[in-house]
């Protein structure tokens, strides 16, 4: 079955389910509960049950991002 691979600077909300061989791309939010089994592209936003992506490049906007 394998494990997940998890990207840098990633927030996983409370109760997300991942499993299964995936990938979780860098700068992604996955919003809390989200289950799912496909892997996910950098800078995605993602929600839902199935989870399915919200939007791109905006994790910016949920302040999960800080610019140095």
């Amino acid at each position: 079955m394998g494990m997940p691979i998890i990207g840098h600077s990633v927030y996983i909300g409370p109760g997300v389910k991942i499993f299964g061989k995936i990938v979780i791309g860098n700068n992604v939010a996955i919003g809390t509960n989200a289950a799912f089994p496909k892997s996910i592209d950098d800078n995605a936003v993602v929600g839902g049950i199935p989870a399915k992506v919200i939007n791109y490049n905006s994790i910016s906007e949920f302040g999960l991002y800080r610019d140095k």
